[in-house]
């Protein structure tokens, strides 16, 4: 819980051992965030750690006009914005970092989604899979069953063994309007 409004972070973390949810601005948050930034980068080398995000790694609460230019590299759900969006609303937000994966999950604003609603968000930097990575998106990797409106993505997305696409890799459930 909570708000969050007109702050930043500058932070650049490396980690060697398995960690979960990490992100620039918050590894976890259920807040109301808005007007936000964040700058840096994540990298993980250990192929057990998941949810890496440029601001948030794991979301369920609620941010708007925020945005991120963060690197991230990790194994499992890293995205340019947000590595796992578990609920809550994105709204008029963007991501420019690259993001480089080596598992599965890899996207240019969201890794995997179960719920929440993105709008009005984009994002511009590459999206890579790494070896036999599996499902790479320009926006989001995998989604569960958030719902995305007139949200875009302009980053090229290659590599990975299946579910490459240049917005979503592999959509389970979920809707999608005007994108």
């Amino acid at each position: 819980g909570g708000t969050v409004s007109y702050s930043s972070a500058s932070v650049t973390m490396t980690f060697t051992g398995e960690i979960s949810q990490a992100g620039v601005f918050a590894a976890q948050s259920s807040a109301d965030i808005s007007h936000s930034y964040a700058t840096g980068s994540i990298t993980t080398g250990n192929l057990s750690s998941s949810s890496f995000g440029g601001f948030i790694g794991s979301n369920s609460g609620n941010i708007s006009d925020s945005w991120t230019s963060a690197g991230i590299s990790g194994s499992t759900a890293p995205g340019g914005f947000v590595g796992d969006l578990a609920g809550g609303t994105i709204t008029r937000s963007f991501a420019t970092g690259r993001v480089v994966g080596s598992t599965v999950y890899v996207g240019g604003f969201i890794g995997e989604a179960t719920a929440g609603v993105v709008s009005n968000c984009f994002a511009t930097g590459n999206v890579l899979g790494l070896g036999t990575v599996i499902h790479t998106g320009g926006f989001i990797a995998h989604n569960f069953g958030a719902t995305i409106n007139t949200s875009y993505a302009l980053g090229n997305s290659f590599g990975g063994s299946s579910s490459d696409h240049g917005f979503v890799g592999w959509s389970q459930a979920g809707t999608y309007t005007d994108n």
